[in-house]
């Protein structure tokens, strides 16, 4: 049988990674403004139609406070994640995947070479 090395994931440009896609991925933040919605009882949102929807400035950010809410961690789960302190969660990373339309969870994390 042929060797295969260890793979190990750069925790920190994994990190940066996931804070800018927080920052940049406008499906990411769709999909909080309409679990936020839902929670509010406004069911009219369908993370869609953003330009109508005055909840939410899809320009900016959402915070790290924002996702974790959604996600159902606390906010320095999300911190601990995006400065590299740990990784999330296969079940986070394949939620982050779905979300910011990535195809494969390999082209989230950063591996260390």
């Amino acid at each position: 049988m042929k060797h295969i090395d260890l793979v190990r994931v750069d925790r920190k440009k994994t990190g940066k990674l996931l804070q800018h896609l927080r920052g940049d991925n406008l499906d990411l933040r769709r999909y909080v403004c309409r679990e936020k919605n839902l929670k509010m009882g406004k069911r009219g949102c369908d993370g869609e139609d953003c330009e109508k929807c005055l909840a939410y400035d899809m320009e900016s950010s959402i915070s790290q406070a924002e996702l974790a809410e959604v996600m159902g961690v606390p906010t320095s789960q999300i911190a601990n994640w995006e400065n590299g302190k740990s990784l999330p969660d296969l079940e986070f990373l394949i939620f982050y995947c779905r979300l910011c339309h990535i195809d494969k969870i390999e082209d989230l994390l950063v591996l260390d070479v």
